[in-house]
């Protein structure tokens, strides 16, 4: 992201390109549950497609060669995009199961994960 401080344009193109593997195999999973999941199936369905039209969009954004003021305002209206899908998923769609302890499982990891390295080696013990 150096670009957005000696630049006229920004250059994320690297970033986008490291979701879309994220994002394709995210797609993946949205269709097999649709797949195996008839009784919610609209909403994983939705949850597929909101994530399909929102990474074609940052594509767009990466692609484009655009200054920075109107690269920024592109990318609130992605970040709008992507928040509008789970809400419609979750709301329109029927939503889909959660496990509190699924939650609180994923959250510990990701607090767990983002440490230094020798302080995870003197906090194992107390998990």
């Amino acid at each position: 992201m150096s670009s957005i401080a000696g630049g006229e344009r920004v250059n994320n193109r690297v970033v986008v390109a490291g979701y879309v593997v994220i994002r394709i195999t995210m797609v993946i999973q949205w269709l097999r549950a649709a797949k195996q999941d008839p009784d919610r199936r609209s909403a994983c369905l939705a949850y597929a497609t909101a994530i399909t039209v929102a990474q074609v969009g940052w594509i767009a954004v990466a692609i484009a060669n655009n200054s920075k003021r109107v690269t920024f305002v592109l990318i609130a209206v992605m970040i709008a995009i992507e928040l509008t899908g789970p809400l419609l998923a979750e709301k329109r769609m029927g939503g889909t199961p959660w496990h509190a302890h699924h939650i609180v499982e994923r959250n510990g990891l990701l607090t767990y994960g983002w440490r230094p390295p020798e302080f995870r080696r003197r906090c194992v013990c107390w998990w």
